[in-house]
């Protein structure tokens, strides 16, 4: 491996570190009662054999209730399963970030700088009804959206 290839997997260890010590740090904290209380029964219900509306209600589609159903299935219906879940996704996200700005850009720093100052400007850190909004359908969308890029 050449030097620029180590600078490329530190740099990206670096954003992956942050973005997982960031959003699994914000998981098991206070659920918020809007999108926990919504997510939730649509995940356990697919993970049980249910259909998206038809024998379960997903006020936000069905893809976010069948990866959070798997989730449940895996790991238990726990509404932490769906919050390190969500934490996950936002991992992947911020990786997706510092790929899509690396590749554009050249430049690691650039591509470090713009994922680690989304990771920090996450609005899902900003404590609405006192607790963090995790859950949220739009992370899965996010993820498939800069992946397709």
């Amino acid at each position: 491996m050449n030097k620029t290839r180590y600078k490329d997997i530190w740099s990206l260890a670096v954003v992956v570190i942050t973005a997982s010590a960031v959003f699994l740090i914000a998981a098991p904290m206070d659920p918020e009662p809007y999108h926990d209380g919504s997510q939730l029964p649509a995940a356990i219900g697919v993970a049980n054999g249910l259909t998206v509306h038809q024998d379960v209600f997903s006020a936000y589609g069905f893809i976010t209730a069948w990866l959070q159903g798997l989730a449940v299935y895996l790991f238990g219906p726990h509404l932490l399963t769906i919050r390190i879940f969500s934490a996950i996704v936002l991992v992947v996200v911020a990786t997706l970030l510092y790929v899509l700005v690396r590749w554009t850009t050249r430049s690691s720093w650039t591509a470090i700088g713009i994922s680690l100052v989304w990771v920090m400007a996450w609005p899902g850190a900003a404590v609405i009804w006192g607790t963090p909004l995790l859950p949220w359908p739009s992370v899965v969308f996010l993820a498939f959206q800069l992946a397709a890029v």
